[in-house]
């Protein structure tokens, strides 16, 4: 198990359930890497965290990445802080998994 793993889990519903620590108003939307003291998955976002703009650039910015319905992603915990725990409906572990590899290595 990579450690970036740590940070994503599932519900009794099945959903993936995924840590993420968000830095609001950067160059690019990106994943950065992996917090291995918070057990986050890093992530750089281009909006300003301001009614809701971050938040919203987030959810769309994985949408594209898990290539799902922006329907099936929601923020679970944390809309108002860095510290965000976000959830995707209808997508299998493996997946995430494969997609996120590419960017927190191992």
């Amino acid at each position: 198990m990579s450690d970036f793993e740590k940070a994503i889990d599932i519900d009794l519903n099945n959903h993936i359930n995924i840590l993420v620590e968000i830095q609001p108003g950067s160059i690019r939307n990106a994943i950065t890497g992996y917090n291995k003291w918070r057990n986050r998955i890093l992530i750089s976002i281009k909006s300003k965290p301001v009614k809701g703009e971050a938040n919203k650039s987030l959810l769309v910015y994985f949408s594209s990445l898990f290539d799902c319905s922006l329907s099936d992603i929601s923020i679970i915990s944390g809309s108002k802080s860095r510290k965000k725990k976000i959830q995707v409906r209808y997508i299998d572990k493996n997946d995430v998994i494969k997609q996120l590899q590419k960017y927190c290595g191992e």
